[in-house]
């Protein structure tokens, strides 16, 4: 996969958010309170491009519902 900068991240099954800058950013930390004053269980994990730093994409993940903190969401046949 290739960005517009070029930049080569990875063979076509392999995913590409293993090889991109990844970010996270706690909900509680960028969003306003909720009402009820209860937190926020998620998170932002936000991927940008190592070569250009374009944001590729932005997934909401619950550490508290678990799961694989790193979607897969592109797969190649």
């Amino acid at each position: 996969m290739t960005h517009r900068c070029g930049h080569l991240y990875c063979k076509a099954d392999e995913n590409y958010k293993h090889y991109a800058l990844h970010r996270i950013l706690d909900l509680n930390d960028s969003m306003p309170p909720l009402p009820t004053g209860e937190r926020y269980i998620g998170e932002y994990h936000i991927y940008s491009c190592p070569g250009c730093a374009a944001q590729l994409q932005v997934d909401l993940y619950s550490p508290s519902l678990g799961g694989d903190p790193v979607l897969w969401d592109t797969r190649i046949a």
